[in-house]
């Protein structure tokens, strides 16, 4: 490649990053701050519980030998953590301890390989101490001790000079997807330890994700690097602060059982349905429709609403705490993504219909149906018979699935007791 062509790429690069990346790539590379082993601030008590997320991909069965990306390898002495043979996300992953919350060994053998992380990765040299790798395993060791294990005190000194590091080495540079798991780890570290210092770490977390969650989402709700992955991260990403919100009494109880929904029903949709099927959501759209634009999208199916009440606002007006600035307005747009791509919205009440449409849910989209039953008028009636699946909904065949308190299930024409979809 010539000089002039170098220039050309080059300025083809540079062109298209923010002031912010600009001066944040200069100062990243020049400035590399000293770890600071101080005194660690305090753990904060807990006032709730931590609800168990998904299972993750086993990658290992003895904390020795890792399987990342279809790629082995194994564990040998400390200098395997920075392998130069290896492939640097590889290496990554095996410093993000996604591990400990995919069901692999025994609470001793997991507190095992942290130990040997401590000691085989002292401060603040290889892979493990760049600040993606660094932010994920914050999360991934605070959320190992909230799940009923516990970090020593060697392990808790180390937790806190992670965080004091990370919050000197953001990665401004970068931004998206790197800079939200950089802010989310910080907030992690600002709850879970507490004091002057930890509510430092609190705030300035707290400050980058009410920055970014307005321009990382998108007014259809997806993502804006427009990748399923992508939206699935900040997606999980949204839920860990919501769980850890409510092991510390921020957030009521209805508000975190209703969002821990969101994953494990959008993972039950996304392998049921297809063309031509119908997805019908009981509840709030807000609570579990909010996946569903994407999923109904690509399969073609067709999205009815049946909203019981508004969510994220009956949580406000409520007055549970956490919802009334960005996470509620992230919230909200995502539900009012899932209702804009629904073929109907049914709601209960004249003012829930108002309030839709000032909402910007089109008008045509929005059935009612009060909220009450005529035992005469219901009646069992044959799947294509239905007026509703036929007329309102548009042709439904095959698959409904129905999304309710109890779960995501499935009901084929062939009729029958529903199954659960992914459970």
């Amino acid at each position: 490649m010539n000089s002039l062509s170098r220039a050309r790429r080059f300025f083809d690069t540079v062109r298209y990053l923010k002031p912010v990346q600009l001066v944040g790539r200069f100062w990243f590379r020049a400035y590399h701050p000293s770890p600071d082993p101080g005194a660690v601030p305090p753990v904060r008590k807990l006032s709730g519980h931590w609800v168990p997320g998904l299972v993750g991909v086993q990658s290992t069965t003895d904390f020795r030998h890792f399987r990342f990306l279809n790629i082995e390898g194994e564990l040998h002495g400390r200098e395997s953590w920075n392998d130069t043979r290896r492939d640097k996300l590889w290496l990554y992953n095996l410093h993000y301890f996604d591990f400990l919350h995919s069901g692999e060994g025994d609470a001793g053998a997991q507190a095992g390989i942290i130990k040997r992380w401590i000691g085989d990765n002292p401060p603040v040299g290889g892979n493990g101490w760049e600040p993606y790798p660094l932010s994920l395993r914050i999360v991934n060791w605070t959320k190992w001790h909230l799940s009923g294990n516990a970090l020593d005190g060697e392990a808790i000194h180390s937790l806190a000079v992670q965080a004091r590091y990370l919050a000197k080495r953001l990665e401004w540079h970068l931004l998206g997807n790197h800079l939200f798991a950089n802010a989310k780890a910080l907030v992690f570290a600002g709850v879970f330890f507490e004091g002057e210092e930890a509510d430092a770490w609190l705030g300035k977390g707290l400050r980058i994700l009410g920055e970014q969650a307005p321009e990382q989402v998108l007014e259809d709700g997806g993502h804006f690097e427009l990748s399923p992955m992508y939206h699935g991260i900040v997606l999980e990403d949204l839920l860990d602060l919501v769980n850890l919100a409510g092991v510390y009494g921020v957030v009521g109880g209805r508000g975190k059982s209703r969002l821990s929904d969101w994953i494990p029903a959008f993972a039950g949709m996304t392998h049921t349905s297809g063309r031509g099927h119908g997805v019908f959501t009981y509840d709030s759209p807000g609570s579990r429709g909010k996946t569903l634009p994407w999923w109904e999208c690509s399969a073609r199916a067709v999205l009815v609403n049946w909203l019981q009440d508004l969510f994220p606002e009956v949580a406000v007006e409520l007055g549970i705490r956490g919802l009334d600035g960005w996470p509620g307005r992230y919230l909200r747009r995502l539900r009012n993504a899932s209702l804009n791509r629904a073929r109907v919205n049914v709601v209960l009440g004249e003012r829930m219909a108002r309030r839709l449409v000032e909402e910007g849910v089109a008008e045509d989209r929005v059935r009612l149906i009060h909220n009450w039953a005529d035992g005469e008028a219901i009646r069992p009636v044959a799947a294509f018979e239905n007026p509703l699946r036929v007329g309102t909904w548009g042709a439904v065949r095959g698959r409904v699935l129905g999304e309710s308190r109890a779960g995501p299930r499935v009901w084929d024409d062939a009729g029958g007791d529903p199954t659960f979809a992914g459970a």
